[in-house]
């Protein structure tokens, strides 16, 4: 029982400071769709008929740099709708990395918005989207290994109605050493 109250309470931590940071990124990113292949297409749940954003594993493109007082991380993702329907209407899907930090609790973690990017295009049933574009790492929360975790959400607002709310968070989290 005390194990699912720390969940819980962890949870509403994690939601409480994500929504409420203000801290986002101006942001050009070179971005593109794509059919989706048969085995993504096997990915898509059962169920109404409602968009799924998922990100796929994403990485690091390039060097990382310091300028500024800010580490320069250049990365790549894609976000896939693997869902049953397209992801229609007006709205902005925000995509958020988080930077999963050890909390005080063993074996317990807490995720710090480093920067928001913002999709305004949509997303087709079966089709991805990717983004290349930087994030902007501030070199104060560089821990003193260098190695720092990042995460990625879709729809992190929720402003989607979608299949499953649950599987937003990226499945690869990158560990990268910043020099």
């Amino acid at each position: 029982m005390k194990t699912s109250n720390l969940f819980i309470l962890s949870a509403l931590c994690i939601a409480i400071f994500a929504c409420s940071s203000k801290e986002e990124a101006s942001v050009q990113p070179q971005t593109a769709l794509e059919k989706a292949t048969s085995n993504e297409r096997n990915l898509r749940p059962a169920g109404g008929e409602k968009p799924d954003l998922k990100v796929f594993p994403f990485f690091v493109s390039g060097t990382v740099t310091l300028a500024s007082g800010l580490y320069k991380i250049p990365i790549s993702l894609k976000e896939l709708n693997i869902g049953t329907a397209n992801d229609t209407g007006a709205f902005a899907d925000s995509l958020k990395v988080y930077q999963k930090v050890p909390s005080s609790l063993v074996g317990f973690y807490t995720y710090r918005l480093v920067q928001t990017y913002v999709r305004t295009a949509h997303i087709p049933m079966g089709t991805s989207w990717f983004l290349n574009a930087q994030v902007n790492f501030p070199a104060k929360w560089r821990p003193a290994s260098g190695k720092i975790h990042l995460v990625i959400r879709a729809d992190a607002v929720n402003n989607i109605a979608e299949l499953d709310e649950t599987n937003n968070y990226s499945d690869t989290i990158w560990n990268i050493y910043l020099p």
